[in-house]
């Protein structure tokens, strides 16, 4: 005979969130615009990414030129990745406030 478990020990199938979406941010070793932006907004970025359940990375030209979208023609980058994979690069000024708004 066979004892059949109570609903308290099957495991839970966990998902996937779906709000979670992904930053890229592209850069050159030695741009000057990339160490100016790293310097004045990347660390605020990074919070408020954490904060959001945002994922972050970096991608460094140099080391990675395969993995560079033709959509990257200028240094720094940012490229969000939203929960359909669709590719959105980032215009405009690079302040806080506008990358918050590109973010939601």
């Amino acid at each position: 005979m066979i004892k059949k478990r109570s609903k308290k020990y099957t495991k839970k199938k966990t998902k996937k969130k779906l709000n979670t979406k992904l930053l890229i941010y592209y850069k050159m070793k030695k741009c000057k615009y990339c160490k100016l932006f790293e310097k004045e907004l990347w660390k605020k970025i990074l919070n408020y990414c954490n904060k959001n359940n945002i994922k972050t990375r970096i991608i460094i030209r140099e080391n990675n030129i395969k993995k560079i979208p033709n959509i990257i023609k200028l240094y720094p980058s940012l490229v969000k990745y939203d929960k359909k994979d669709k590719i959105i690069l980032f215009k405009g000024e690079k302040t806080l406030n506008n990358i918050k708004k590109f973010l939601t």
